[in-house]
């Protein structure tokens, strides 16, 4: 294992680590009740946002760490929602909000082939 790689390991294991024990002190003071329910918490989008920014793991690593929906993970940035439809493989969808026309709706985008995107409006 190389320099770098024990480095991706090591922030993995630490960002899991992080949102479990804000899951535990949220759970333990009574704030939520289950895991699904810390999910919506103004804690969770906070830790998420903490460990993005002080790793650089993406929202899509980070939700396949957590083992949830990358549309969990909140709000995202034009830029965020650039890179991860870009790290998409073929056959792959993302899930995410969007405003189109001035309506919000939800959209989900299936990666096609490497340079296409398929975009539909549920």
């Amino acid at each position: 294992m190389t320099e770098k790689q024990r480095e991706q390991a090591q922030d993995q294991i630490s960002a899991i680590l992080d949102i479990q024990n804000d899951f535990q002190d949220a759970f333990s003071d009574g704030e939520v009740v289950d895991w699904n329910n810390y999910l919506n918490t103004d804690g969770f989008q906070e830790a998420v946002n903490a460990i993005m920014s002080e790793t650089g793991i993406s929202r899509i690593d980070l939700a396949k760490f957590l083992g949830i929906d990358v549309g969990q993970l909140g709000i995202r940035l034009k830029e965020d929602l650039a890179n991860e439809l870009e790290q998409l493989t073929n056959g792959q969808t993302i899930k995410f909000n969007a405003e189109i026309d001035g309506l919000s709706s939800d959209v989900e985008a299936l990666k096609i082939r490497m340079v296409q995107l398929l975009i539909r409006q549920k």
